[in-house]
């Protein structure tokens, strides 16, 4: 017999006074339909989308600042801005939405609350793991295999930091995981005709979901580096995919509360600590 689907929302008292108000709003279950509660999440998902974005932009014109030279841009910093943001926004809320949808049809979660204090000391930890073997790959081992990356000052960045926090942390994780991650489990339940899915589909979405996010990254290193080798290939591979993992097995054992704060805190110990310690 299959296990009644729990409700996707945690319950107000538990959430009362708590951090994760800040992405899970209070209310009521009852006098509030399930298509309401999912769309209010979703809003507050895309204002956090809305900040990142402004942030998101301001940190992408600084990186691509070095290839721009002195060339001036022909679109006003505020317009780029603008544009920027909605589109992130619009893209959250649509991905975030369609994600909490199917979210009821599988044995996923936001948040399992019976294991949330063991959640939140695993998202701790392989957050810091992540944001060291970023900097780690790069420092001890790509840098001798690439000599490019010589030519580029690593250095702490406030736009890094509050980009990566909220687009990373925030709308990523609504992309990868609650969407894309879901849409994967959703269709083999489906397929499958159960919500009791082996470990061996959720590793292997998680698996997929990685790569996916790690091949994408591809067209913008070949612009950074101005073409591609094995060396190059390998290293956007697995510096983009390998906090993927992570995240993944924390929203399929934990819930997606947990992959948001392992991601944020990515972004955080690379920034504050990692960079620099080893730069």
């Amino acid at each position: 017999m299959k296990n009644e689907k729990k409700d996707i929302l945690p319950p107000s008292s538990y959430l009362k006074n708590n951090f994760f108000n800040l992405l899970i709003p209070k209310m009521k279950l009852i006098g509030g339909t399930f298509m309401k509660r999912n769309f209010f999440l979703s809003l507050r998902f895309a204002l956090v989308g809305l900040i990142a974005g402004v942030f998101t932009v301001l940190y992408q014109l600084e990186t691509m600042s070095s290839l721009l030279g002195e060339q001036e841009i022909p679109v006003r910093l505020s317009v780029l801005i603008l544009i920027g943001s909605i589109q992130i926004a619009v893209i959250t809320l649509i991905l975030s939405f369609l994600g909490l949808l199917m979210l009821n049809k599988t044995n996923l979660n936001l948040i399992c609350q019976e294991k949330r204090n063991q959640g939140l000391k695993l998202a701790l930890l392989f957050g810091v793991i992540t944001g060291f073997l970023l900097v780690g790959f790069d420092r001890f081992v790509f840098q001798s295999l690439i000599p490019q990356l010589a030519d580029y000052e690593v250095k702490f960045s406030l736009l890094a930091l509050l980009a990566g926090v909220l687009y990373g942390g925030v709308v990523e994780e609504v992309m990868l995981r609650l969407f894309l991650m879901t849409l994967f489990i959703f269709l083999f339940t489906k397929i499958k005709k159960t919500t009791e899915l082996p470990g061996s589909y959720y590793w292997g979405v998680i698996i997929i979901t990685s790569l996916l996010f790690a091949i994408g990254h591809l067209p913008f290193t070949a612009v950074v580096f101005e073409g591609l080798t094995p060396a190059l290939i390998i290293r956007s591979l697995l510096l983009n995919g390998v906090g993927g993992i992570f995240f993944g097995y924390l929203y399929w054992k934990h819930g997606l509360i947990y992959s948001i704060v392992a991601h944020m805190f990515a972004h955080i110990s690379l920034q504050l600590i990692f960079i620099p310690l080893f730069y």
